[in-house]
């Protein structure tokens, strides 16, 4: 409740100004006395429950305020069974999720165990996360700071490889074998073990999608200039099968006597992005795999190597592209993909930030959302569909769209998720999270319901039918719900989902999988805290049945 929680800022900033040597007059005499209660060292029994059970919570001092005692669990008020000077009997909330038991007497809190509520969704141990994604300014291991994974591809059933801003994985990295933006692990979560494999970005790099090609190879994005210390690769690159740079040899014109020189070692992928790929999707048109890139950025290139390279010097050709790109496979720019050829530049980008993409997998059109009002000159509130030609496409009918900025799309189950800085789309009130369908009509049976504060960063539809919500709120309908919610398809939220504690941080990306035969959330991105213990990157929850 919003009453404890400035009940508990008054008590810091008390206990704050308190000092025996001020001089004048103390502001706070005459503040009240201490009351005596306070609980025993001891779980409350049961030490976990349902909504409507009965919990005994060992207490002491309570007699002298009968009549007086509000009890709280997550500062949700609960019914009082009965009471003793050293016992108090409390029915659990039905909406209320695991967090601090507390009472409050006369406007003083008096704090008490971690209750324990039970549902459906908790960390599923069987994944082996110990310290997690850790990130260093300084390079490889010794992660000094939490890390952050943006994204993931599945290599096979037992192989998985991640991506994002981090220099170790539960303490692993070794100079020998360092981790940059990228490692390989199993589906339980252990690191394949490959020497001077998937060695990533150096330098603060950083690499935000991946995807592994028809014949093994991966695609790399992000913002990066260099690759495991090579120059010649900026925002996206190529990788072998084992995940080191895909390289080839290329003659250069020798300016020594040394015969080795005659030959040089560059990227096979030539093909070049200046700024940062926010996303990139890889499709299939006309029977070739390509790459669509999303971002900011404005700039594409390649060496040309037919121009009598040397070693240190090679002739380089731009094009100026605006927020989208299509390239081949091994770089080569998609002149049919937003692009003039009369003009040799891109046909135009978004006049603001782009944050985000998702891709129609069944016609290859890309939905944009950020801060922007045009794109390719053409009116674009927040939001824009592009079709396979790179081209704003006029049949997503989004009407005058967010009336802010939008954070995050995700695409899923045929239904489009949205949350940002805005109150409505397209006329309808939707409180910062809307859900839509394929043509850009507004779903109307989901109503987001209100949030005491902060703003809501992710939403997906799940397989299970599901929404996952995450963001920096506090409550959510005027229940204490911390950062991640489970919401049925009309926007309740589901008591039974809802059982943990609090979140901190931000979600990327989620993907649904089976491990150790159980259900379970792979939840990516910038993530500090759950349920009370630190996590760093990555969290694994079980949908228990």
């Amino acid at each position: 409740m919003k009453i404890l929680k400035y009940i508990l800022f008054s008590l810091v900033l008390l206990q704050a100004c308190k000092d025996p040597n001020m001089i004048g007059e103390d502001p706070y005499a005459g503040g009240k006395e201490a009351l005596g209660i306070k609980f025993k060292n001891a779980n409350p029994s049961p030490s976990s429950g349902n909504p409507g059970d009965e919990i005994l919570f060992k207490v002491q001092g309570l007699e002298a305020y009968r009549g007086r005692v509000a009890f709280y669990i997550n500062e949700e008020l609960a019914d009082i069974v009965d009471m003793t000077d050293s016992t108090i009997r409390v029915i659990v909330p039905e909406l209320v999720s695991t967090g601090g038991a507390s009472i409050v007497v006369d406007g003083q809190v008096i704090f008490g165990p971690r209750f324990v509520v039970n549902g459906k969704i908790g960390v599923n141990s069987n994944y082996n996360l110990t310290t997690g994604f850790g990130y260093s300014a300084g390079g490889t291991g010794g992660g000094i700071g939490r890390g952050t994974v943006f994204d993931y591809a599945r290599l096979s059933a037992s192989s998985y490889v991640y991506t994002g801003l981090f220099t170790d994985y539960n303490s692993l990295a070794v100079t020998q074998n360092p981790i940059n933006g990228l490692v390989n692990l199993n589906n339980q979560g252990d690191k394949i073990t490959t020497v001077q494999s998937f060695l990533g970005v150096e330098g603060g790099g950083y690499l935000t999608s991946v995807h592994p090609l028809a014949d093994g190879k991966l695609i790399v994005s992000g913002s990066f200039s260099t690759y495991e210390g090579r120059a010649l690769s900026s925002g996206i690159t190529r990788l072998q099968h084992d995940g080191k740079l895909d390289t080839m040899s290329i003659r250069v014109i020798n300016e020594t006597e040394n015969p080795l020189f005659n030959l040089d070692t560059v990227p096979a992928f030539n093909g070049n992005i200046l700024g940062e790929v926010r996303k990139s999707f890889l499709v299939t048109e006309d029977g070739k795999e390509k790459i669509i890139c999303i971002g900011n950025f404005s700039t594409y290139y390649k060496y040309r190597y037919d121009f009598r390279p040397t070693r240190e010097n090679r002739h380089v050709e731009y094009r100026f592209i605006d927020n989208v790109i299509r390239l081949e496979t091994d770089g080569t720019l998609d002149s049919a993909y937003n692009y003039d050829l009369a003009t040799q530049k891109g046909v135009g980008g978004a006049n603001g930030i782009v944050f985000d993409a998702a891709i129609q997998e069944e016609d290859n059109k890309v939905i944009l959302v950020g801060k922007f009002t045009k794109f390719q000159d053409k009116d674009a509130p927040s939001i824009v569909r592009i079709d396979q030609n790179g081209l704003v496409d006029p049949s997503f009918a989004v009407g005058t769209g967010a009336n802010g900025m939008i954070l995050s799309i995700q695409r899923a189950n045929g239904k489009i998720l949205l949350t940002g800085l805005f109150s409505s789309f397209n006329g309808v009130a939707c409180n910062g999270v809307v859900m839509l369908n394929t043509d850009g009509s507004v779903v109307p049976t989901f109503q987001f319901r209100n949030i005491d504060e902060g703003v809501v960063t992710f939403a997906k539809l799940l397989d299970n039918g599901k929404v996952l919500v995450s963001g920096s709120f506090g409550e959510y309908d005027n229940v204490k719900r911390s950062g991640l919610l489970f919401l049925e398809q009309d926007g309740t939220a589901l008591q039974e989902y809802n059982n943990v504690g609090s979140f901190e941080g931000t979600v990327y990306n989620v993907y649904e999988t089976m491990i150790a035969a159980r259900p379970s959330v792979v939840i990516m991105g910038s993530i500090r805290r759950f349920d009370n213990k630190d996590v760093s990157g990555l969290l694994v929850l079980e949908v228990k049945d």
